[in-house]
């Protein structure tokens, strides 16, 4: 796996209901970094790519974009709240954004700029410290 999609990884896997598998794609343009994400419940796949050109925290913010575009599509199918990852300020009510804050990738809530965590550094909804 491409180094700029482990971040994004550990954070589906630490606080998404959904299963994706990532692979290696077929067939890749030697000027991105690709990787396929297979939802296998429900027969979707998609090719994630990132330009190789840009910075590894620009790649992990545009691999966390579309990794979230496929993650609420597939919470959308399974009939589950389509917000990942979820806000942790305002629950319930939509996604955090990735963005690039200063050199580090970070999930931002799009309501108030206020960055929640690093993007690799989400931790299951019960061990999220409290303010």
């Amino acid at each position: 796996m491409p180094d700029a999609f482990h971040p994004v990884a550990r954070d589906l896997m630490a606080t998404s209901l959904v299963r994706l598998r990532f692979d290696v794609p077929l067939f890749s343009d030697p000027m991105h970094d690709a990787l396929s994400l297979h939802d296998d419940e429900h027969g979707f796949a998609i090719q994630l790519q990132v330009p190789k050109t840009l910075s590894r925290q620009e790649q992990i913010v545009q691999v966390a974009d579309q990794v979230q575009d496929w993650t609420v599509e597939s919470l959308s199918r399974q009939g589950l709240p389509a917000t990942w990852p979820e806000c942790s300020e305002h629950p319930g009510s939509h996604p955090l954004r990735p963005a690039l804050s200063g050199r580090s990738p970070v999930w931002e809530c799009p309501r108030t700029g206020h960055t929640i965590a690093v993007i690799g550094s989400l931790r299951p909804p019960d061990t999220q410290p409290r303010d």
